[in-house]
């Protein structure tokens, strides 16, 4: 028997050829022999029995892909995106202005280069400004929904909903401050290893000493308790905050009825107060504990720089009183030596001498009105800044100059203490940095943002079931899942948990699309050696199919010959 597959169509012209087979013994001679008929795939019968399981296997992926994209959601619905695009835009803003303070004030003729940039800087700018405003759009649908699921008497759920996913907010902050009281019981472990070496009763009490405050200090303050009873104190003094931010869009004054009034993100802007104040309250514990001249260094200088970029670059005092400020502030910074004290004394006196000149000019210069509303509160947090309370060195730089004086500043004792209380710093004001972020995200679970998270979850769960169930056959559901349902679904997952660690804008977004892209490549990959292996499968299922066809036939004509 010969069998002859032909065309690109695994389909198409599948015939066994018309041959003759022997003639039973019992038949006479002269009979013919009969005849087996050309058998094509279109005479084979068609299995029924696979529609149920492809209804079964439809329902099953849905399930598969809401259940999927159900659990990226309950991990991921903390993401705050608005807060954290809002404070990129403003840093933008901020820079841009910076850069055009600092290139307009230049005495010395400015570069082709120079002259582009500060064209450029000029022209983003308004735009920077602009955008702020766009950051309201999540403003507008989060309290929109709550303030028509209200309506709907849906608010206990909401409310129980926001109770538990708060927790998933807070949690990286968590985890930071996790990280600083793993490095302070490393540094009180490394002085247990001094005191447990030491001879002298005096090195050996001092160490305790300091043990001691440290893990005390830090236990007032910056355990992961301590921070959990802040942010649900915060948390609940936010009540309200959704009708707030109603109001203020949708009311009588509303934004849609003064559209100038869409210069900042609205959320954020009610509770700036109080944000305001933990932090305050933040920095002054952290300078007790720990706090070492970068830390003071990189306060004054965010001080100056939001300063610096309300003087015009044409005031030529306002500009020399700015250059001073610089100058002091580096002053500051690199002072060593036996005189080092000193002199950072004497900067510090400098720098407040020339910011009080500078708000001198601002209060009777008409040009800097706007700041001039805000100055003593400016001045007031500046010289807060340089306090001697919040310049003075925090325990952990305390303990370790006592190791310096006491076993050297090249002794190994030294270097291993000073590496640690760095790690311990730094790990510290990351947790800072992650609760005041936190802070914004629990105003805008109050405002609404889980229900629109959870949209923004259903959305691409239904177009990517939508996608499954309207496939025509198994294979399509298999290709269309692999190029189509897993990319969405993985983009939208890695979206979502970027925003529980703290990626916010356009890093997120990025990875996001990336991770999307990456699927589909290798989705399509997978998709091709499926249809490879599917389309093998297929000739060799027809070809099967045929020949117990033709031996069923063949067998019936031999048997109705013998009956004959």
């Amino acid at each position: 028997m010969t069998i002859n597959i032909s065309g690109n169509n695994i389909y198409k012209d599948f015939a066994i050829t018309k041959q003759t087979v022997s003639a039973p013994k019992n038949m006479s001679e002269n009979q013919p022999a009969p005849a087996i008929a050309s058998v094509r795939v279109s005479d084979v019968d068609s299995d029924k029995k696979g529609n149920g399981k492809k209804i079964f296997g439809i329902i099953g992926i849905s399930v598969g892909s809401v259940a999927l994209l159900t659990l990226i959601g309950l991990f991921t619905l903390s993401k705050g995106f608005s807060s954290g695009f809002a404070q990129k835009l403003n840093k933008w803003s901020k820079s841009l202005q910076k850069k055009i303070y600092d290139l307009s004030s230049n005495t010395k003729e400015l570069t082709t280069s120079q002259k582009m940039k500060l064209k450029i800087s000029q022209t983003l700018k308004p735009v920077a400004d602009t955008m702020q405003a766009a950051s309201n759009i999540s403003a507008i649908k989060d309290s929109f929904l709550r303030h028509w699921l209200k309506k709907f008497k849906c608010e206990p759920i909401v409310k129980k909903m926001n109770n538990v996913f708060r927790n998933i907010v807070t949690k990286n902050t968590r985890n930071y401050y996790s990280k600083a009281e793993s490095a302070n019981l490393k540094f009180c472990s490394y002085l247990d290893d001094l005191i447990k070496q030491a001879d002298d009763p005096y090195i050996k009490s001092h160490l305790k000493l300091y043990k001691g405050k440290l893990k005390d200090s830090f236990k007032n303050t910056f355990t992961t308790a301590a921070h959990y009873e802040r942010a649900d104190n915060a948390y609940k003094k936010m009540y309200g905050l959704d009708e707030k931010v109603y109001n203020k869009l949708f009311g009588g004054e509303g934004l849609f009825k003064n559209l100038k009034k869409a210069k900042s993100y609205v959320t954020t802007d009610y509770v700036a107060a109080d944000k305001r104040e933990l932090a305050k309250y933040l920095l002054k514990e952290k300078v007790k504990f720990s706090n070492n001249v970068n830390d003071n260094y990189n306060n004054i200088k965010q001080i100056i720089n939001e300063i610096k970029i309300h003087v015009d670059p044409q005031d030529t005092k306002a500009v020399d009183i700015v250059k001073k400020l610089s100058e002091a502030l580096e002053s500051y910074k690199n002072a060593a030596g036996a005189q080092e004290a000193e002199v950072r004394q004497a900067a510090v006196k400098h720098l407040r001498e020339e910011m009080s000149s500078l708000f001198q000019i601002f209060k009777k210069d008409s040009r800097y009105s706007d700041i001039a509303k805000n100055s003593n509160e400016k001045i007031t947090e500046f010289y807060n800044i340089l306090s001697p309370e919040n310049t003075k060195k925090g325990l952990a730089q305390e303990a370790i100059t006592f190791i310096k004086e006491t076993y050297g500043k090249n002794s190994p004792q030294y270097k291993q203490a000073k590496r640690i209380t760095n790690e311990l710093n730094n790990n510290l004001n990351n947790a800072i940095g992650s609760e005041l972020n936190s802070f914004d995200k629990l105003a805008e679970l109050q405002v609404g943002s889980l229900p629109t998270d959870i949209l923004g979850i259903l959305g691409p769960t239904a177009l990517g079931t939508l996608l499954v169930v309207s496939s025509k056959d198994k294979n399509e559901r298999i290709s269309k899942t692999l190029t189509q349902g897993v990319p969405i679904l993985g983009g939208v997952g890695v979206t979502y948990y970027g925003t529980t660690r703290g990626w916010t804008g356009a890093k997120n977004l990025i990875l996001g699309l990336v991770t999307g892209y990456l699927l589909n490549v290798i989705g399509s990959k997978a998709d091709d050696l499926y249809k490879k292996y599917a389309e093998k499968q297929s000739i060799m299922k027809t070809a099967y199919d045929a020949w117990n066809k033709l031996q069923g036939k063949e067998t019936n004509t031999i048997a109705s010959a013998e009956q004959k």
